[in-house]
């Protein structure tokens, strides 16, 4: 309806009315009787009276114009007209649905690809959503997660400063290891390079070192080089197998010379890995000239002979030794006389004073009496029984002897002497509490396994005395069991002489045996 109203206005049907004279705005008005036409009431008396036209609005936004002003004889004519034409126009004006659905298929027009791109904008919008949903999930993975390097080989502070950095908690454990060094990082529980979270544990296993106990099976070293060697000493962690060189007039350099184990009842078949030993290699012969005069260091301070050593590369060990005419640090006597020549690299000894000392007798000439009377010295004599020495014979000294002892060392010194073969004594009459103490003082800790076994007897003895002993006063074996008879005191104050005797007892005494007592 508006599409036709409006193409009155445009192109040639426009300027066929410029030329009739008639503007849109210039068109006839309706007359009286078309306008009372489209009404089903009779028009109202009225006198028409110059005003402006009114307005009267539709419920479909259409608007009728109506020109003129209507009043009835009691002066209420034009508002009552309005009234009634407004109502009128109301009711015959208003479309009904199908013409309205009419129109609006006449104006506008369906387009065919409107639900496709709904669908396609609801897909982007889907799409979008899920892409920043997992941007942030993954966001916040990177944050709470770290990617755990591979620690084997690195050393615990390197791998607790990652932690720190990383908020990452470390369990250590340690084990035995040839693979890696003392304090790195033997294994760890979880792999390298995953993502963990942070704040999590990972146990890690820190090498202890090669085990110190394990025993090494010694290759023929006379066919190895000295680099064979100290590759095979690497290899197997072998730290107290020490390689050292030394000239050799008949041994070609770089050649096996021996092997020395210094841990004390260790052979090369049950070496270990933590005893000592030192092996041999030939450094050749040696070129070096000895045109190094050695002068006299006698009474001379210690640093006097240092400054000599390294001005001509000469390798002086130092040995401390108390002295009652030599001032301390200075120079007591040399293990190269003077005036004989070394070369360089040439080894010498040098004694140093430590001031007035004591010297250690040798106290295998001194009884065990004498021994405990050295003056200056605090001894302490001990015996251990030993058949095949005879008695007062010395074993042994803590302190060797000629050794003098500095005002600052310590002047104990314990000297242990053979007590030859062990004696039995009669221990009769004694009480069986006191029996333990004595076997361990007389013979248990000299040495000797001297154990008893004790049993009941009747007896006039007071309870608890020792009545009978298999064997006293004899010289026994170094291990020995001896069977001892305690009183149970059924006889006390009777006077009986001659008891029954139970003939099963070792000495015939009467009751069962009672225990071990060693």
């Amino acid at each position: 309806m508006s599409n036709d109203f409006l193409s009155k206005f445009s192109g040639k049907n426009y300027d066929d009315l410029l030329e009739k004279g008639k503007a849109p705005s210039e068109a006839p008005p309706l007359s009286k009787e078309e306008g009372l036409a489209k009404s089903d009431h009779a028009p109202f008396p009225s006198t028409r009276q110059d005003s402006p036209p009114v307005k009267i609005e539709q419920n479909d936004h259409e608007e009728l114009l109506v020109e003129g002003n209507f009043a009835d004889a009691a002066g209420n004519g034009p508002d009552l007209y309005q009234k009634e034409m407004s109502y009128t126009s109301s009711r015959q004006s208003r479309p009904t649905r199908a013409a309205r659905r009419y129109e609006m298929d006449d104006e506008y027009e369906v387009d065919p690809t409107y639900k496709d791109r709904q669908q396609k904008k609801r897909r982007y919008v889907i799409t979008g959503s899920v892409l920043a949903l997992l941007a942030v999930i993954f966001l916040i993975y990177k944050v709470t997660h770290v990617k755990l390097p591979d620690f084997v080989g690195q050393t615990i502070s390197e791998a607790r400063a990652w932690g720190v950095k990383n908020s990452i908690d470390f369990q250590m454990e340690q084990a035995f290891s040839t693979k890696q060094d003392i304090n790195q990082i033997v294994s760890q529980d979880k792999k390298a390079n995953k993502q963990i979270r942070k704040g999590s544990t990972v146990k890690l296993v820190i090498s202890k070192g090669a085990d110190p106990e394990e025993t090494l099976k010694l290759p023929n070293f006379s066919n190895l080089s000295a680099s064979d060697a100290e590759k095979w000493i690497k290899e197997n962690k072998a730290e107290n197998l020490t390689l050292k060189k030394e000239f050799n007039e008949t041994v070609a350099a770089n050649r096996f010379i021996r092997l020395d184990i210094t841990s004390p009842g260790v052979t090369e078949k049950d070496y270990k890995r933590g005893d000592k030993a030192n092996l041999y290699y030939s450094r050749g012969k040696e070129k070096l000239e000895k045109n190094i005069e050695v002068p006299d260091f006698a009474n001379k301070p210690k640093s006097e002979v240092e400054t000599w050593a390294k001005r001509n590369e000469v390798k002086v060990t130092y040995t401390e030794q108390a002295s009652e005419s030599i001032a301390a640090g200075n120079v007591i006597s040399q293990s190269v006389t003077t005036g004989e020549k070394v070369a360089k690299k040439d080894q010498m000894e040098v004694f140093i004073s430590v001031g007035k000392g004591v010297s250690v007798p040798d106290f295998a000439t001194l009884s065990p009496e004498a021994a405990g009377t050295v003056p200056g010295l605090t001894v302490t004599v001990q015996y251990r029984f030993d058949p095949n020495i005879r008695y007062g014979t010395l074993l042994s000294q803590s302190i060797e002897a000629g050794k003098q002892l500095a005002e600052k060392e310590s002047k104990n010194i314990l000297v242990v002497y053979s007590q030859g073969a062990p004696y039995l004594k009669d221990i009769r009459g004694k009480n069986a509490s006191e029996l333990a103490k004595y076997f361990f003082e007389e013979y248990q800790s000299r040495g000797a396994e001297i154990t008893y076994e004790t049993y009941w007897v009747d007896s006039s003895q007071p309870r608890g005395t020792v009545v009978e002993q298999s064997e006293f006063e004899t010289i026994v074996s170094m291990t020995y069991h001896v069977y001892i008879g305690i009183s149970n005191g059924a006889w006390a104050g009777a006077a009986t002489i001659n008891p029954p005797v139970d003939p099963v007892t070792p000495e015939g005494g009467s009751a069962s045996l009672a225990g071990v007592t060693d």
